[in-house]
């Protein structure tokens, strides 16, 4: 019955370049993401089992920095937004 945060496996200051990667944010309860530093163990071996290993060590690699324009921004926005508006409506 709590809220939820969007908790990232890989942090946004650790990995800036993962933070608007699906594989990297999933749903997690705001005290287990903000108290507990994110329950990073717990949070690797759900992960594991909701994305598989090879994608998990994909996320643990290295990746080059990502440049957003203002204009990539405003995409992903607006594609977040379209997404839980659908979400929404399929929970009606």
């Amino acid at each position: 019955g709590g809220t939820w945060d969007c908790g990232h496996y890989r942090s946004v200051g650790a990995s800036p370049e993962l933070r608007f990667e699906p594989l990297n944010a999933h749903r997690q309860c705001k005290r287990c993401n903000r108290d507990m530093s994110g329950r990073v163990v717990d949070y690797r071996i759900n992960l594991i089992e909701r994305i598989g290993q090879e994608a998990v060590g994909w996320l643990e690699g290295k990746h080059a920095p990502k440049k957003y324009t203002i204009e990539d921004l405003k995409k992903i926005k607006a594609h977040y937004r379209a997404e839980l508006r659908r979400l929404k409506k399929e929970g009606a």
